[in-house]
């Protein structure tokens, strides 16, 4: 169980290298959109990591963290979509029984077995959707201007990476 922990933990942080090089890939060919999405997908492996690894910091992944959210400022998504549902069937991902039961001892987030523990819904009844500031999936961009968002500091940066190389 450990070696399947430990090969994940190392999926996890090839991974996170992999959305960090297609952000700036998808940046220098102007797809920022798209860029954002491999920035924010970057930032899901680096919070799995923190939750489930120790020493970090040894492996640079507190000062990428640091880069990522300084990168998310100069975008001018400041507004995200958010789902409310009433889950009425749900299972967890590592155990396969209800997350609610007694038996299943997993926490979300959580590296098991290998697997990284989720509740997936089976069933769900949509109640609503709410705009925040502080989504729990940033890849939910609302632009809420009728116009072309300004990527002009984003455009600036990736400029001056590759002016680098």
């Amino acid at each position: 169980m450990e070696v399947a922990n430990s090969a994940r933990l190392l999926a996890l942080y090839f991974r996170c290298l992999e959305c960090v090089t297609a952000f700036w890939s998808e940046g220098l060919d102007g797809r920022y959109r798209e860029a954002w999405n491999q920035l924010i997908s970057a930032e899901n492996a680096v919070r799995l990591l923190h939750a489930n690894a120790e020493d970090l910091g040894e492996c640079g992944l507190y000062d990428l963290a640091e880069q990522l959210g300084a990168i998310q400022k100069l975008y001018p998504y400041r507004i995200f979509s958010s789902i409310e549902m009433l889950a009425s069937a749900e299972r967890c991902t590592v155990c396969g029984s209800s997350p609610w039961e007694p038996t299943c001892g997993h926490r979300v987030g959580q590296i098991t077995e290998g697997k990284i523990a989720q509740v997936e819904v089976k069933q769900a009844q949509l109640i609503g959707l709410a705009l925040t500031p502080r989504p729990k999936d940033k890849h939910c961009v609302m632009l809420l201007e009728c116009h072309v968002p300004d990527y002009g500091p984003v455009r600036d940066l990736v400029a001056h990476v590759d002016e680098t190389n």
